[in-house]
């Protein structure tokens, strides 16, 4: 009897330093079959990074600053074969027939937790960082038609994790029954 492989790609997104990467990282490690693709690994180089004519702030929350096709293979071979990424992933599939990826970043949902060592300039956040936030939530939201949940960032980390954990387990076990 041949067990068909299920995947469910989880996404989460979010203004720079939102908590992401660590929100990833913790499902990743309590979530069985998963792995994490952080788009902070796919930054162009540091003089390729386009600069904000409105503030003169270098544009690292743009997609001209990412290398998005390398990203996009990275997924889809993911997709093809988890087992590539995760070799820990039993080759008997019908023990655990579903692999998660948990794709994280700044503009993962836009593709047509760093720190930033000097600190941000004063403002950067409120006139750049926080536009382009809103910018690439209105595109997902009017563009993209995708099922969203919004966390409550001033709600304590581990209540949003607990949410967000349990609402994943419960679609793996879904997708496990059909």
């Amino acid at each position: 009897m041949e067990t068909r492989r299920r995947t469910v790609v989880v996404g989460i997104s979010g203004v720079s330093n939102g908590g992401k990467t660590t929100l990833a990282s913790r499902l990743e490690k309590d979530i069985p079959n998963s792995y994490n693709i952080s788009q902070d690994t796919y930054f162009v180089e540091e003089e390729d990074v386009l600069i904000d004519e409105k503030t003169g702030y270098e544009r690292w929350d743009d997609l001209t600053a990412m290398n998005m096709d390398e990203m996009m293979k990275d997924v889809n071979d993911w997709i093809t074969n988890p087992q590539k990424f995760c070799p820990e992933i039993p080759s008997d599939q019908s023990k655990h027939p579903v692999h998660v990826l948990i794709i994280e970043g700044i503009l993962i949902f836009n593709y047509r937790q760093r720190v930033y060592i000097p600190p941000d300039p004063p403002g950067m956040f409120d006139e750049y960082v926080w536009r382009m936030y809103l910018e690439n939530k209105k595109e997902l939201e009017n563009e993209m038609k995708v099922d969203m949940v919004y966390l409550d960032g001033t709600k304590n980390p581990d209540e949003n994790y607990n949410k967000i954990k349990e609402d994943l387990l419960t679609l793996i076990n879904s997708a496990e029954k059909s």
